[in-house]
């Protein structure tokens, strides 16, 4: 065979490689779009959109009684809010839970500083017609939960501060040693495949996905780490709440702005006038929580007024899951129910 018709076989080969590389590029942002608006389609069905003195604000309310304002965390959403405490609409609660200014349905320009995002609360508030509410803060949702509490004291019936954020924080990013997850958080179409394969992971490989979750957020041994891992996947309700809290996290493409935001608010944030929350509050953290170290509960325990302090001993960042989840929803409801009066819903004046 001459050279010439190797080369020519060779160029050939070459072309059929590309376009097969094409092809499969093709198919594969084909199905990332088609993932991409049925993750939407299903969001958008279980949320409304308030249109309020600060901007549009994505929520989703269950239950009837007393109004719980539930302030979701870095990743986050409505469905992130609405999914924490479960058993509180089953409890006699309403559960308003909104998307963060940045995140879904909720654009940014809503409010971007921590103060802004409370004051947009405050004005969710009034769009559906509820004077006064107990404010959850979780993780990153408790900068905003401690502001409202501080700006809206008329309007605060109880806060509660859950592995919440109360002081600056190294970015989040800054503690990941993944270049693909740095490049995720700089491009929505990087960061949705990454939510894609992530959320393929979690149904087909959901040991793997669980671990990965549990390195993250728990500083409890390897074994101990197996252990939860093992409790999670034999127990159908807390597997399907993993479930949920992975659908809680994409795409997220739609919640980037959001977490890009965080990540500069809780760098950046002051310290904050503890000594001023005058509702009563309740802060409740695991002390094995590698995302949100221990330490910022015992802050805010320490320096808020009157503070009951629930320290869940072995807990990580993940209250949901594990053998603490029952017992942090009962605390929570059991201490809201301490000020059924304060508590009770009322039309806005």
């Amino acid at each position: 065979m001459t050279m010439k018709r190797l080369r020519t076989i060779a160029l050939r080969s070459a072309f059929g490689l590309l376009a097969l590389a094409l092809l499969a590029a093709a198919s594969g942002a084909c199905g990332l779009a088609a993932w991409r608006r049925g993750k939407l389609a299903a969001l958008e069905a279980q949320s409304a959109v308030a249109q309020t003195l600060a901007g549009p604000v994505e929520y989703a309310s269950r239950g009837d009684g007393p109004a719980v304002l539930v302030l979701h965390g870095g990743f986050g959403g409505f469905d992130q809010g609405q999914m924490f405490l479960p058993g509180l609409t089953g409890a006699g609660f309403r559960v308003i839970a909104p998307s963060r200014p940045g995140y879904l349905r909720t654009p940014l320009a809503t409010g971007a500083t921590n103060e802004q995002q409370a004051d947009a609360m405050a004005a969710l508030l009034d769009a559906l017609g509820v004077r006064r509410a107990a404010v959850v803060g979780i993780s990153a949702g408790g900068p905003v939960a401690l502001q409202f509490a501080l700006r809206h004291p008329d309007r605060t019936a109880a806060l509660v501060l859950a592995c919440a954020i109360t002081k600056k924080t190294p970015p989040l990013i800054a503690r990941q040693d993944s270049l693909l997850r740095r490049w995720a958080l700089r491009s929505r179409v990087l960061a949705d495949l990454a939510s894609w394969h992530g959320d393929k992971v979690t149904r087909e490989e959901p040991r793997q996905a669980l671990s990965f979750a549990f390195r993250l957020c728990s500083r409890a041994p390897a074994a101990q780490r197996a252990r939860l891992v093992d409790g999670v996947l034999s127990d159908p309700v807390q597997h399907a709440l993993f479930n949920q809290l992975s659908d809680s996290t994409v795409p997220l493409g739609a919640r980037l702005p959001g977490l890009r935001n965080d990540l500069l608010q809780i760098t950046g944030l002051a310290a904050l006038p503890f000594e001023r929350v005058r509702a009563p509050t309740l802060v409740i953290h695991g002390t094995a929580d590698k995302a949100v170290p221990f330490d910022h509960a015992q802050l805010a325990a320490a320096r808020i007024p009157g503070a009951a302090f629930c320290e869940l001993k072995g807990a990580d960042h993940l209250l949901m899951l594990g053998p603490h989840r029952n017992e942090v929803t009962r605390n929570v409801a059991a201490f809201l129910k301490l000020h059924p009066v304060s508590i009770a819903c009322c039309p806005a004046q």
